[in-house]
């Protein structure tokens, strides 16, 4: 028996369905409103007429890798199907090793997990809520990389100390001492595309977690429709990552042409005489 009670001045409404009593709200639209149309103009660059040296990013290698993981995952409530698992790769660490080709990648796939539960069984149907929790699944790899371009490396740090000689080459009490360093620009990575293909196998966390619907539910009285639930599973993923290293490098710009395009000349076609008449 259920029992509705509403009030659509407010748009709430009282409702008592199966014994659990809720205050219900309906969707609505806040504000919706067209914003006015700004004026712009076009606005002609200056540029600086060379030939002139910049620093820019230099690509230095453009690599893909992959990494296997084969994750454990446990769930805050036991469920009884995986519904969605939407993925989002974050990149945290990509250290080029100098003077080395070696590249050590550190990063987290976040997982967005909606799956459904189980809240009330009968003998012809399983009724619950869909829920999903957010985890991080953590990797890390190393890979060699191939340059194409060289890249820039560090110079040592030069220290020398000066011991000062007074009259007589007696040495003095003061020594003086001069420190180099050179501080290049260190790689840097770019991550430019990223996927996640995953294994999904029916029954993948295994017959031996998963519990009986009916075995939950003591005051359930209907036996189970042959259900199970679980709460912990195992997941099989590969990960592609496009991965571009790149350094900031003084590049010498060649300087453009001076004045307006000439435009080429078109070549004249040839007449062609038409056939003279016999003598």
């Amino acid at each position: 028996m259920s029992r509705t009670r509403s009030r659509l001045g407010s748009r709430t409404a009282d409702v008592d369905v199966l014994g659990i009593r809720s205050e219900c709200r309906e969707a609505e639209v806040l504000e919706a409103r067209t914003p006015p149309e700004a004026p712009s103009t076009l606005v002609t660059p200056v540029p600086t007429v060379g030939p002139v040296t910049i620093k820019t990013p230099v690509l230095l290698a453009q690599l893909t890798m992959q990494i296997d993981l084969d994750a454990s995952i446990r769930l805050p409530d036991p469920a009884t199907d995986i519904l969605r698992i939407d993925k989002t790769v974050f990149l945290d660490q990509c250290d080029l090793l100098m003077p080395t080709n070696r590249l050590f990648v550190r990063g987290r796939v976040r997982e967005d997990i909606q799956y459904g539960t189980a809240s009330r069984v009968t003998r012809r149907a399983v009724s619950g809520d869909v829920r999903h929790t957010i985890v991080d699944v953590p990797f890390e790899s190393v890979t060699a990389v191939t340059f194409l371009a060289p890249p820039i490396e560090p110079a040592p740090e030069i220290y020398e100390e000066f011991q000062m000689v007074g009259r007589f080459g007696r040495p003095l009490r003061e020594t003086d001492s001069i420190t180099i360093v050179d501080y290049d620009s260190k790689p840097f990575c770019e991550l430019v595309s990223a996927a996640v293909l995953q294994a999904d196998v029916p029954r993948l966390y295994g017959e031996g977690s998963s519990t009986p619907l009916g075995e939950r539910d003591s005051q359930a009285g209907d036996p189970p429709i042959g259900e199970r639930s679980f709460r912990t599973f195992r997941e099989q993923m590969m990960v592609l990552l496009t991965i571009q290293v790149l350094q900031r490098q003084l590049v010498l710009d060649p300087a453009p042409p001076v004045g307006p395009t000439p435009t080429p000349t078109p070549t004249p076609t040839p007449t062609t005489l038409p056939p003279l008449p016999p003598v």
